[in-house]
């Protein structure tokens, strides 16, 4: 049996998959954040450990099975998380977080020899503050001794394989995304190392993604069947679009935490645009993605602004009685502005017309990083998931905005996660379509170029 394992950024999450890869019972534990202030983001590695532990025996039971019966394990994980272990494996910093932001002063500063050709090695077009490379020199500023060997660089799912199995091993979809990988020498890069003082013998062993590689050992509180492979299973939206059978000429959009548009980008190195994410795929390809904030976080903080009794159901129920009352001239709503007065701006007479607005306006960010972002052309065909995914008014807009098809997917990062593991390909057949409507193009091409130039 296969246990698939997603390290959200929110939840962490299981699942058990059988041979034909049914899903017999999976289970979810909050994130164990100790420190999470909007700059500050920890998690203590014991504690990730126990939750993760715990969440597998209690998969395992939910799905009527045993952990020994358990062959195979895959981990997809959020990226850029972070441990720094000493040789015996015990923790000298917490997991730090994707989202702390304390690197940002390193990420300004980044020395010439490291930003000429940065895209060509790394995913991302420039070096963020949230990135593992800023974190470890704000680390060795800070508390060079920390990063003194016997240190070793672990990722979140490293870790997780190193306490479960006795392997410290990270894939290279995950490495690109952390400013210490070559995405073009396939290595970790000898410029971000000596920039950390650090040697590569400190960073976990590199794999592809995908891979499957056999444990050494076997944690006692989680014993699984003796010689259990192991499989990295690359960045979550990586496994998510992976689950939706995402190929060449589509794009799979997340309406998560996170708005994300992501495509298959064919079997030749990136970089494809200029602001565009890249990296591995499984099956020696490459992606492509663009992603903003403010995608489901917008409509969350909407709904408590608008509602706050109510909720996001709410909120959408709202915004499909108010679709209907809206003209050229209403008023509109800025995802980026959302926590601020200047969010609406504009004529909106009711509170379902401001509901409206607020999906509307996560539909034409999305425009922008499918059109724009990406340079995918109208018509694309689009496959939505995340937990915006559910509602059919929300997919009938984006079909409207971006004058696309729009399948509302069925897979996920856990599913993704198990058919690397197994070798095999997503099912793309049934989910149901959203088409567009020629009789909503104007209306909303009009206020497309309002939306466009706030």
């Amino acid at each position: 049996m296969i246990l698939a394992i997603d390290l959200g950024t929110t939840n962490f999450k299981a699942a058990v998959f059988d041979g034909g890869l049914a899903r017999l019972g999976e289970a979810s534990a909050a994130a164990p954040y100790t420190v999470n202030d909007g700059q500050r983001v920890e998690m203590d590695a014991d504690e990730v450990w126990a939750t993760v532990a715990e969440l597998i025996v209690q998969t395992c039971k939910i799905a009527a099975s045993r952990t020994t019966d358990i062959d195979c394990v895959a981990i997809t994980s959020q990226a850029q998380s972070f441990t720094v272990l000493d040789g015996r494996g015990r923790a000298r910093t917490a997991v730090i977080s994707w989202l702390d932001k304390r690197g940002e002063p390193n990420a300004r500063d980044l020395p010439e020899s490291l930003s000429r050709g940065w895209h060509d090695h790394c995913s991302f077009s420039a070096l963020t503050g949230q990135m593992q490379l800023a974190q470890l020199l704000r680390l060795r500023q800070h508390a060079p001794r920390v990063l003194e060997e016997p240190a070793r660089v672990v990722p979140l799912p490293a870790l997780i394989f190193e306490r479960l199995g006795g392997v410290s091993l990270t894939d290279d979809n995950l490495a690109a995304m952390s400013g210490m990988y070559s995405l073009k020498s396939g290595l970790w890069r000898e410029e971000s190392l000596q920039a950390c003082g650090l040697g590569a013998g400190q960073m976990p062993k590199l794999v592809a993604i995908g891979s499957a590689h056999v444990a050494t050992a076997s944690d006692p509180s989680v014993p699984l069947a003796a010689g259990v492979q192991f499989v990295p299973a690359g960045n979550d939206q990586t496994a998510g679009a992976f689950g939706n059978g995402c190929r060449s000429g589509e794009v799979v959009v997340t309406l998560g935490t996170a708005l994300v548009a992501y495509r298959y980008a064919g079997t030749q190195a990136g970089p494809y645009n200029a602001g565009g994410c890249w990296g591995p795929y499984p099956g020696a390809g490459f992606y492509e993605l663009a992603f903003r904030d403010e995608g489901c976080q917008a409509v969350d903080w909407a709904a408590e602004t608008l509602m706050p009794r109510a909720g996001v159901a709410d909120l959408v129920e709202a915004a499909g009685r108010g679709q209907t009352a809206v003209t050229a001239d209403s008023g509109l709503f800025t995802p980026s502005r959302m926590r601020t007065p200047a969010a609406w701006t504009g004529e909106l007479p009711t509170r379902e017309i401001k509901a409206y607005a607020v999906l509307e306006g996560v539909a034409m960010s999305l425009r922008q990083l499918v059109r724009d972002d990406l340079v995918c052309p109208a018509g694309t065909v689009v496959r939505a998931v995340g937990g915006g995914s559910r509602s059919s008014v929300w997919l009938q807009l984006i079909a409207d905005v971006l004058d696309c098809p729009v399948h509302r997917g069925r897979g996920d990062s856990l599913l993704g996660a198990a058919l690397m593991a197994a070798g095999r390909t997503a099912d793309e057949s049934g989910g149901e379509t959203f088409h567009p409507s020629a009789t909503n193009r104007a209306l909303l091409e009009a206020r497309f170029e309002r939306w466009r130039h706030l």
